[in-house]
């Protein structure tokens, strides 16, 4: 997975986040649009986003189960997302490497 993808569905986790604690969206739509299993086979090799992504496919289960823990459950993938967000590289930043120094390349 590119660094700018991942970037991208961090960005999304962080905007679904907000809407859900915002009342904007359910968490139903957000499971529709990312928070799903499928989501989490593309990050096999991303444990950090997996594990994002996994926590946030639980929301529905919080909801129905014990409800009060939802919007904590939510606040906390969501601070996950950004903190990883910020670990990441620039966008565009591999691919410059691998198109400009060959060297570089992994």
């Amino acid at each position: 997975m590119t660094d700018d993808i991942r970037k991208t569905v961090l960005l999304l986790t962080i905007g679904l986040c907000d809407a859900i604690l915002d009342g904007a969206i359910s968490v139903d739509d957000a499971q529709r649009l990312l928070f799903s299993p499928r989501t989490m086979t593309l990050f096999e090799d991303d444990p950090t986003v997996k594990n994002i992504i996994h926590r946030a496919t639980e929301f529905e289960d919080l909801l129905r189960l014990i409800p009060h823990t939802l919007d904590e459950a939510v606040a906390g993938a969501r601070r996950d997302a950004l903190a990883a967000l910020k670990q990441s590289l620039p966008c565009g930043y591999e691919s410059e490497l691998r198109i400009n120094d060959v060297r570089f390349s992994g």
